[in-house]
């Protein structure tokens, strides 16, 4: 009976702690970053990245956390699909919810549990994140981005899924830089 009492506390720790954003993340020197810090510029809110290459504008933490000055703080929140259009539609000041060639740009196969720059992205958290493009033919799922998970082999990082719109995934926001909306 005293056994079962410990399998509780210990399943939780677990859980925390594989729920944890950067617990297992881990970069690679022999492979090639595909994003690199010189390929972002932090814009004049450094709560913003804009993304040289593509000339898109990101919100460094997930939707539910917050700028602290030098990482993001507080637990991502997670939206069903819908919930997550209208958060980015709420949230105002020309962002929404990345396409998904858009949040696969963000994708840095160096890294593993986050695949994603760390640095200019911190606490990432590794599960998946909404896209706003829906599956072709599947009118109740969505592609997904998955940045890696304790549990998910190292070459899942990065990869897309077609998700239920049911599903509760993260968020993170764009907006299209001036320079691309003219």
């Amino acid at each position: 009976m005293n056994k079962c009492r410990h399998v509780y506390p210990i399943a939780t720790l677990m859980i925390g702690l594989l729920n944890s954003p950067s617990l297992f993340a881990a970069c690679f020197a022999n492979i090639i970053s595909d994003t690199p810090n010189s390929r972002y510029q932090i814009q004049a809110n450094p709560q913003e990245v804009k993304d040289l290459k593509t000339g898109l504008i990101w919100q460094r933490c997930s939707l539910g956390q917050t700028w602290n000055g030098l990482t993001c703080e507080g637990e991502a929140l997670t939206y069903t699909w819908q919930e997550a259009l209208k958060a980015a539609s709420e949230f105002g000041r020309g962002y929404q919810l990345p396409n998904i060639k858009e949040l696969r740009s963000l994708v840095n196969k160096a890294c593993i549990n986050p695949a994603i720059n760390s640095l200019l992205f911190p606490n990432t958290a590794s599960f998946p994140y909404w896209t706003s493009t829906p599956v072709q033919f599947e009118p109740t799922y969505s592609w997904s981005v998955v940045f890696g998970a304790p549990f998910l082999p190292e070459s899942s990082a990065g990869e897309t899924s077609g998700s239920l719109k049911s599903d509760k995934y993260h968020v993170r926001l764009l907006k299209v830089s001036d320079e691309l909306a003219r």
